[in-house]
């Protein structure tokens, strides 16, 4: 009879921590969301983590570039430090070119 592998607790851990991850991603958007009544988990799916931003910068002109990634981040749920290079160009160009408008 063959006998199946038990799991390493290493292998484990770094499962728990994935998930983890993910959640926290999605508290801190969450969190952020909840600041701003207008701004809900439906409006940020349908409108993206960029107009989400706008609105977002419109109440509270402190929004800085890591809110903008940690909202793309929630919506590919992932901690937005997880973030391929490209997209946190493509965001970091998004940011530079609309801090400075009111």
């Amino acid at each position: 009879s063959s006998e199946t592998a038990k799991p390493s607790v290493q292998g484990v851990l770094k499962t728990v921590l994935r998930v983890l991850v993910i959640v926290a991603a999605l508290l801190v958007a969450l969190l952020i969301v909840l600041k701003y009544d207008s701004l809900t988990p439906e409006a940020l799916r349908e409108t993206g983590s960029r107009a989400a931003w706008l609105r977002i910068r419109a109440a509270d002109p402190s929004a800085c570039f890591h809110r903008l990634c940690a909202l793309e981040g929630a919506l590919r749920g992932v901690r937005w430090h997880a973030l391929d290079g490209p997209v946190k160009a493509d965001l970091k160009e998004f940011y530079q070119s609309h801090k400075g408008l009111q």
